[in-house]
């Protein structure tokens, strides 16, 4: 059966990547390229079990007008054309859902100092890709080569003073151009680094203070 779910919020992709995991095709449209763009960065990946599902969304003729239809589809086609490429740089936070911690309360924010001295001049390994942050003019770029194919990034990296570290970058695949941009939350509490993806992730020990072989910070 092709199934199209006009409005892409919570309750429609839910819909959606449900009905595609039965075996039905089907295509999630919405014309707010401010709701996809949301989508995009954050729906897609937050939740590990919807995002390899979306993948398996497939684009169906829509009844609309020829503006709206190219508008709708166009926007359809970059959420499940990226959702693969920028969910690796959420793959941290999926690969330690096993280490999820209680954030101890006496945990502080990591400065930006303490932040930069952390990623500067390194590449943070995904399961399907790199990220490379550079020190200097705090660049950033990265590489996947997912199910959907190769995409390649450039950007920034951003550190903020409420303990935030940010991956702003203009992503590039054959389906096309388009930007995204990812969070990162950090504390420290006795030697250990605490980590958690914005703004939806849960804390987990990203850096032990007796460094353990599994730390995410080990792929630094």
């Amino acid at each position: 059966m092709k199934i199209a779910i006009i409005g892409t919020g919570y309750v429609g992709l839910v819909s959606g990547t449900c009905f595609a995991a039965w075996g039905h095709q089907v295509a999630c449209v919405d014309k707010s390229a401010q709701k996809i763009d949301g989508l995009v960065r954050a729906t897609p990946i937050e939740d590990k079990r919807r995002a390899p599902l979306i993948s398996r969304l497939q684009e169906v003729p829509v009844a609309l007008s020829k503006s709206e239809r190219a508008l709708l589809l166009s926007g359809f086609r970059m959420l499940t054309a990226v959702a693969w490429a920028v969910s690796c740089i959420a793959a941290p936070a999926f690969a330690s859902s096993s280490q999820v911690s209680v954030l101890p309360e006496g945990a502080r924010r990591m400065t930006a100092g303490e932040i930069y001295d952390l990623y500067k001049d390194k590449s943070w390994q995904w399961d399907s890709g790199a990220g490379r942050m550079v020190g200097a003019d705090r660049q950033f770029s990265a590489w996947t080569d997912g199910e959907t194919g190769k995409s390649w990034a450039e950007g920034r990296w951003i550190i903020t003073k409420t303990g935030w570290m940010c991956l702003n970058a203009t992503w590039h695949s054959e389906q096309g151009v388009f930007p995204a941009k990812t969070c990162f939350s950090h504390r420290i509490d006795d030697g250990t680094i605490y980590q958690k993806r914005e703004p939806d992730g849960e804390w987990y020990a990203f850096r032990n203070a007796e460094v353990h072989q599994d730390d995410e910070a080990s792929k630094l």
